[in-house]
């Protein structure tokens, strides 16, 4: 048993935290404590839902794990076929609802409602449709002036996504990307756009939040996502 228990250890090889920040040691345990009984365990469907949350997880990508690849992809075709997403009994409850996937508790993966765009990062938040946002992380009142402002960057708002889907035979990169900001804004800048302009007869001024970080998530070329929970928050997502 000890040497079946190493082998299923092995999905995650070691170094592979190094492709983002590595969760702390309790994190792990909590969110992770059914790695180690995955040769014991058995569940109903034909694909090992806790095998394929392992799989998930992985900080790098499933597909930077050769012994990821076979489950992965019998999970894939099991959802394009309308099956249910496998169960875990070791890990947490999923939520009911397909519309509300941070319902669940503990530990868990779940198929979100379809869209192109991830959630914007922890500590981030979507700008609305129909707001503007420049970043300055050392912006001061006095940067309010024609000529710096022009200089800067005007990021428009797309919201999180929901809804949006590339002209029937267009690629996803003709998608505008989703901008995330940080906290609350730090100041506020006089812009002058032709944004709207029609309405003003030339030049339309529109007054725009400025925020010390921007974040710019691009589209991913499948709505299906699959969101994964640790210890309740969303710690990745996988689009097939």
């Amino acid at each position: 048993m000890r040497s079946k228990d190493n082998k299923e250890m092995r999905l995650i090889p070691r170094g592979i935290w190094a492709d983002r920040p590595r969760p702390s040691r309790a994190r792990v345990v909590s969110g992770f404590a059914f790695a180690a009984s995955l040769a014991i365990s058995a569940t109903a469907s034909a694909v090992d839902g806790c095998e394929v949350l392992l799989c998930l997880a992985a900080p790098g990508g499933w597909n930077k794990i050769s012994q990821c690849v076979p489950p992965m992809q019998q999970l894939f075709t099991s959802l394009a076929e309308g099956h249910a997403f496998p169960s875990c009994s070791l890990a947490g409850a999923p939520p009911a609802s397909r519309g509300n996937p941070q319902a669940g508790s503990g530990s868990y993966a779940v198929p979100m409602p379809a869209n192109y765009y991830n959630q914007c990062p922890a500590g981030t938040t979507a700008l609305p449709v129909g707001s503007y946002a420049v970043m300055a992380p050392n912006w001061i009142p006095a940067d309010n002036t024609a000529a710096w402002v022009q200089q800067q960057t005007l990021y428009a708002g797309i919201g999180d996504g929901t809804g949006l889907a590339p002209a029937s035979g267009t690629a996803t990169s003709t998608l505008p990307p989703e901008v995330c900001v940080s906290g609350s804004p730090i100041g506020q800048v006089n812009y002058l756009s032709n944004i709207g302009a029609a309405r003003f007869g030339g030049i339309a001024p529109m007054t725009v939040n400025v925020y010390s970080s921007v974040t710019i998530l691009q589209p991913d070329t499948s709505p299906n996502v699959i969101g994964v929970y640790i210890d309740g928050a969303l710690y990745n997502q996988v689009h097939w």
